[in-house]
């Protein structure tokens, strides 16, 4: 069972200045409440984003999300005859990923051999190299940019008629996934990156179009 609440919401606004051209703003995003999951009938419901993560660890979190509850789009645009301008800024607020601790984290001032504390919390003979470990992920930042010019009508020839040239570019700040401790025995490939976002970094596309 997967039952998702929350709140959608847009709103955008657009104005004409004459010769300073048309302009648009707007935004639209989605504010999660609750993600109740439950794998089989009869089974205990969790709610991804009011969970505790690693209970017992050097790393539990209560009460936390473990996707992120806000995101949204906003965009600005212009237009003037055949040019285009928009400009996208996308926004995921912060969250706290579910992997385990590196073996070098614990709360105290020794680790144990391997790394880790035992049972008692008690540690070893290796000095913690991380105290205060959490698995939070920080909120996250990046922006697209459109830049489009369109023919129109305005060449004599027909076929030259209505052409759209586009360059689109996606995540302009070249921006990296934050850092992610995963091991390659948690379920998937191994990572020190958020595994929730691309890993592309920037993309510029080039896009033509025709319209008859």
């Amino acid at each position: 069972m997967l039952k998702i609440d929350g709140i959608d919401w847009n709103a955008s606004y657009d104005w004409d200045w004459g010769n300073l051209g048309a302009f648009n703003i707007g935004i639209i995003g989605t504010y999660y409440l609750h993600r109740k999951t439950q794998p089989v009938a009869g089974a205990p419901i969790d709610d991804d984003y009011h969970t505790t993560i690693n209970a017992g660890a050097v790393n539990e979190s209560r009460g936390v999300s473990t996707l992120p509850t806000f995101r949204y789009r906003a965009r600005l645009g212009w237009s003037n005859g055949p040019w285009s301008v928009t400009g996208f800024a996308d926004y995921q607020s912060h969250f706290f990923h579910t992997q385990a601790a590196p073996p070098n984290a614990g709360p105290g001032n020794f680790c144990a051999v391997n790394g880790s504390l035992d049972a008692a919390g008690n540690g070893g003979t290796h000095p913690c190299t991380l105290l205060g470990y959490t698995n939070i992920e920080p909120s996250f930042y990046t922006f697209d940019l459109s830049l489009g010019y369109n023919t129109m009508d305005t060449p004599a020839n027909p076929y030259l008629k209505n052409i759209g040239l586009q360059v689109v570019i996606q995540n302009i700040m070249d921006r990296q996934a934050p850092f992610e401790y995963r091991p390659s025995s948690s379920g998937g490939p191994p990572c020190t990156c958020d595994v929730l976002k691309s890993l592309t970094g920037r993309q510029i596309s080039f896009i033509i179009t025709k319209e008859w």
